[in-house]
């Protein structure tokens, strides 16, 4: 996590947890709510990095898809993948490109340390590098790195559809008590005065809070979990 980014989370459970401790007036309710949400907080960003790293993973497999032939007929590697990736223009794509470009100047150990992505760029990029220096089969190492990211496609598409539908009944759950809370302040504003103006009303606001915050950790912890799997 970028150092912003988590200075970001904290400052934004400080504020919620202040909030909190205004609203009902007990600071041992009010840290567990401000805790949750900056695990939760955090969970989402690292979400987001794994979201990237697949989202390389995926953009390299029609790269090498492209490739393989062209190194099969006797393409250079560096004039293959630089082909297969004007075919399929990507993100990833861009950046081997890059470093084949550079490769083919000379400049191939100042490219491969100044390659912009993340592993799977690097691992490509390994194996140009590797088939350039030592020559000899060269398809062989790229199609297996395509069949092992196919492979990784097809289980994380049955990990997504096992955790869809355990996901789809927390939301639903969370729905559920927010459209009760909806319909009643619809029906009469002055039936929900309990959890306004007492202080045990406001207490099971800010708990009951908390443990649908504390929910959802515990629920991206366990996808996590299936997914690492």
């Amino acid at each position: 996590m970028a150092p912003l980014s988590r200075i970001l989370i904290i400052a934004f459970a400080l504020a919620v947890s202040v909030g909190a401790v205004v609203f009902c007036g007990n600071l041992l309710l009010a840290a567990p709510l401000g805790a949750g949400l900056f695990v939760l907080l955090s969970q989402f960003r690292s979400q987001d990095a794994a979201k990237a790293h697949f989202r390389e993973r995926d953009e390299a497999l029609p790269l090498l898809l492209s490739a393989i032939p062209k190194l099969r007929v006797g393409l250079p590697v560096d004039d293959a993948f630089l082909a297969a990736a004007a075919e399929a223009p990507t993100t990833t794509g861009a950046a081997v490109a890059g470093y084949c470009a550079k490769a083919r100047q000379g400049l191939g150990d100042q490219a491969r340390r100044s390659a912009a992505g993340g592993a799977m760029v690097a691992a490509i990029i390994a194996l140009i590098d590797g088939a350039r220096r030592h020559g000899g089969e060269v398809t062989r190492p790229f199609a297996s790195l395509a069949n092992m990211i196919e492979m990784d496609q097809r289980l994380r598409r049955k990990q997504e559809v096992a955790t869809l539908h355990v996901r789809a009944q927390a939301n639903g759950l969370v729905l559920i008590a927010v459209a009760i809370l909806g319909f009643a302040s619809f029906a009469s504003w002055d039936s929900l005065s309990f959890l306004r103006e007492t202080q045990d009303g406001r207490l099971m606001v800010v708990g009951s809070i908390a443990m649908m915050v504390w929910g959802y950790v515990v629920l991206n912890a366990l996808t996590a979990r299936i997914a690492n799997d």
